[in-house]
């Protein structure tokens, strides 16, 4: 069963469903109750889950920001600005709230949620990243600094010549830590140009999505939206309605009201939340078409430093067993 009883209506996101579990076993055969005439018993067990998302949780009295610190999160710092809504914001920054609250069905809408819009390298063309508009426009991406080289890479990138942002994107990068709510909570790369055609970011993505094999598809057309394998997922045949898929990735949204110093090519950022994006293709300029599955915002004020885990910005997580 289901417990959504916290939601004015479906077209609102920021919110923790609920779903309830129970598990019942009728006639189970005893040993020692049959002196009193049972022959048999009836047990059952209760477990309830919740999908976490901790934006404004603030504002509930005695509820301490819990923020969340998702593993896997791909190098693509976007500023806190809404391509889809101009003027607004992804999250607000001082306490993570949703900006644009919503799903879209059929494309329709102001929702966040099935948002599209192209997720840009904001680096110009030179020899790095440090000729950008500062601060980028919305849907504009910096590159992040990746500590250490990432585990789950496929074979289309063993090269050795791939770097270890590429192998963020393509793989799962657990070593690099985005600090939500934390002030310099990582830090951009400017060193290397990571943006164009044959540059680090579109070769990764092509990789990671399978775009060459046939990469998986994003129906929109209603919600829940459905996930269909393409030709080169790989486990699933083209086609089949898959639940997970290579192409949904998180990416970090930084506080962008703060100017990125240049100097010294790795500037502190300060992180507001996460969107989840499904990576539809990689476009001839090497740029991404994506649609948001998700945000999560955490704000500057986060209160503890608990986090809620998981490789998805709005985990899942048991709180009543029973």
């Amino acid at each position: 069963m289901a417990d959504c009883t916290a939601i004015p209506g479906d077209d609102l996101a920021g919110v923790n469903p609920l779903v309830t579990v129970q598990v019942t076993r009728a006639s189970l055969p005893t040993l020692f109750s049959r002196i009193w005439s049972r022959a048999t018993n009836t047990v059952s067990a209760t477990a309830t889950a919740e999908v976490y998302n901790p934006s404004n949780s603030g504002v509930i009295a005695g509820i301490s920001v819990v923020p969340v610190k998702p593993r896997c999160v791909k190098p693509l710092i976007i500023p806190n600005k809404d391509p889809g809504n101009v003027g607004h914001h992804f999250v607000d920054q001082a306490t993570g709230a949703i900006q644009s609250v919503g799903i879209r069905r059929g494309g329709t809408g102001t929702g966040i949620v099935g948002e599209s819009f192209v997720l840009t390298s904001d680096c110009k063309p030179g020899s790095d990243c440090d000729l950008l508009t500062n601060p980028p426009p919305g849907g504009d991406y910096v590159p992040a600094y990746v500590t250490a080289a990432a585990n789950a890479v496929p074979a289309c990138a063993n090269d050795g010549d791939v770097s270890a942002y590429q192998k963020a994107i393509i793989g799962c990068d657990e070593s690099t830590v985005y600090a939500c709510g934390t002030v310099n909570g990582s830090h951009a790369d400017l060193s290397v140009n990571r943006g164009g055609a044959s540059g680090d970011t579109s070769t990764a993505a092509q990789c990671l999505i399978h775009q060459t094999a046939g990469q998986d598809t994003l129906d929109v057309s209603a919600f829940p939206y459905l996930i269909r394998a393409g030709a080169g997922n790989g486990i699933a045949p083209a086609n089949q309605v898959v639940s997970a898929s290579n192409s949904i990735a998180t990416v970090p949204i930084y506080d962008d009201s703060v100017t990125l110093t240049v100097t010294g090519n790795q500037p502190q950022v300060t992180i507001l939340g996460f969107l989840q994006v499904f990576i539809d293709s990689v476009n001839a300029s090497g740029n991404l078409n994506v649609h948001v599955l998700n945000i999560a915002g955490c704000g500057n004020n986060a209160s503890t430093t608990a986090s809620a885990p998981g490789t998805s910005p709005v985990p899942i997580r048991l709180i009543t067993p029973q």
